[in-house]
């Protein structure tokens, strides 16, 4: 009932307190709701070269399995996340993941400002945010700790609020579109959706009988500046062969009717409703005909809402995109709905107070919500529900502690925890990195392995590996103990770990168990920070 009026007079007063109610409440729902991404270790592997050798790291040097040229389209952003947590560690990437999310919220309000530049209506409904974080909090932007894609998620709402206030007539912000393209695309993959908005908006534009050609001439220029990487014209024939890539096995690349994640599909299911009910009804109300009506932000809204249905990855794309364009149609339904109570109860001024009233609420249920959250999960000290069952913590300090030294067969998603805390003693077959890295080859042979199908011992057979770990969910070392040649030296309940007899000692040293794990101890003891020269 934000919306009952078509003309609000938000304060500076007012501003203020709605985004530091947002910064709150987003601060609230990311200490929340903390899970540690799979892949952050070999970011921080990948910042390691360039922050203290100047350098990006050409060639990969964790694993004991070929590997061709390391294409890092996220270099620049593993930098700045190896700084970040080098010098401020859990606090830092806290911060920073919060901080993140609150710059793709500023941005989307100054995408749905810009575009209601002319109407006089308030960008400020924090009800209609709401939804927006409800969403974030089930995808991976709040819901794990900051990743690389958090720079294309900000990054995409920049790019449409520069290309709504060009499309008002400032052409001059065409120049910036190239040079934040030099950013976004040496920073995170997901650049490739910035080319996509940018020819979107030439054809929508086109379809609209307004100026277009400036769009494409930017576009070319855009297009251009992907050839200023560290590794030249093969990264662009690296970037279109990645996009191409089969992921579907992939829990996040999954459709969001496939994915098992309840709260994330509820979440964008209602998302999707409410901007498709939003949308159409709009156009019903108005009156819309096909000469008038937005083609751009049709095609906009068409693409990224098939795309979210296609991956969860892209569900935020959609998010960002359809707030924007989405916004004025929600506040519109919201505006009949409000006449529409005035007329029954018989009293116009019923407006002003319902939301005066509604807003009180909400807000005073934001700062109840968000206070003791915060409280119950301390910036530096936050545990990111991390349990034996995410991570081989103890079999980890148990390799550490016994100097176990070789090459290394553990589950995909353990792989580059172990390669950070036990790397040069000990290589991995391979981690998230994927097409980054490896040859297809070497995907398709481990899952040979850990799924018991095809030619299963090729590995063993090809890599030879000294050390094998399995978890309570991805047991890679069955049948193994069966014959003479592996035995087991650890088992926590959770993780085990089964080497050759050649490496056989005659006694092991326990580890203590952890009471509480904290962020911070992910982090510590790494050959990646104790080796700077």
């Amino acid at each position: 009932m934000g919306m009952l009026k078509n003309k609000i007079d938000f304060s500076k007063a007012g501003i203020y307190i709605f985004f530091i109610t947002l910064l709150v409440f987003i601060f609230a729902l990311g200490l929340s709701f903390n899970y540690l991404d799979h892949d952050l270790f070999s970011r921080l592997i990948a910042g390691y070269s360039v922050y203290n050798f100047g350098h990006v790291f050409y060639n990969d040097v964790i694993s004991y399995t070929p590997t061709h040229t390391w294409y890092d389209h996220e270099w620049l952003t593993s930098t700045f996340l190896y700084y970040i947590v080098q010098k401020f560690d859990s606090s830092g990437i806290n911060v920073l993941k919060c901080l993140s999310a609150f710059f793709v919220i500023f941005f989307i309000n100054l995408g749905i400002k810009q575009r209601l530049s002319k109407t006089g209506l308030s960008p400020y409904n924090i009800e209609f945010y709401g939804l927006i974080l409800f969403v974030f909090a089930n995808a991976s932007i709040l819901k794990f700790v900051f990743r690389c894609q958090s720079v294309t998620f900000i990054l995409l709402a920049v790019w449409i609020y520069l290309l709504e206030k060009i499309r008002s007539g400032n052409e001059k912000l065409f120049i910036l579109l190239p040079f934040i393209m030099l950013f976004w695309l040496n920073s995170h993959g997901g650049s490739l959706a910035g080319v996509g908005i940018l020819l979107i908006y030439g054809i929508g534009e086109f379809l609209n009988k307004k100026p277009f050609k400036k769009y494409f001439i930017t576009l070319i220029f855009v297009c251009l500046v992907y050839f200023i990487n560290p590794w030249g014209a093969d990264f662009i024939t690296f970037t279109f062969q990645s996009a191409a890539i089969d992921r579907s096995l992939i829990r996040e690349w999954m459709s969001p009717f496939q994915m098992d994640d309840p709260p994330l599909s509820h979440a964008y299911f209602v998302f999707l409703v409410v901007s498709c009910i939003s949308y159409i009804s709009a156009l019903f109300i108005n009156k819309v005909k096909y000469s008038t009506f937005d083609k751009t932000k049709l095609l906009l809204l068409l693409v990224t809402g098939y795309l979210s249905m296609t991956a969860v990855k892209h569900i935020t794309l959609f998010v960002i995109v359809g707030s924007i364009f989405v916004y004025e149609d929600f506040y519109l339904i919201f505006n009949k709905l409000g006449g529409m109570i005035s007329s029954l109860l018989n009293n116009k001024k019923i407006d002003k107070y319902m939301l005066l009233a509604k807003n009180i609420l909400i807000y005073l249920a934001i700062y109840i919500y968000s206070l003791p959250a915060i409280a119950n999960n301390p910036i530096d000290t936050s545990y990111y529900h991390v349990v034996k069952a995410n991570y081989p913590l103890l079999a980890v300090e148990f390799m550490k502690v016994n100097n176990i030294k070789g090459k290394i067969l553990c589950p995909y998603h353990y792989a580059s925890y172990v390669a950070w805390h036990l790397y040069p003693d000990v290589k991995i077959y391979m981690d998230g990195r994927e097409e980054q890295v490896y040859d297809r080859e070497i995907y398709d042979i481990l899952m040979d392995y850990s799924d018991r199908t095809g030619n299963r011992y090729k590995l063993l057979e090809k890599y030879e590996p000294d050390i094998i770990m399995s978890s309570a969910y991805y047991d890679l070392s069955y049948e193994l103990l069966s014959t003479p040649d592996w035995v087991k030296i650890y088992d926590d309940g959770d993780t085990n770990i089964v080497v050759k007899r050649s490496m056989l000692k005659d006694e092991y040293k326990p580890v203590t168990k952890y009471t509480g794990v904290l962020y911070r101890e992910m982090f510590k003891d790494s050959y990646f920070f104790k080796n700077k020269n």
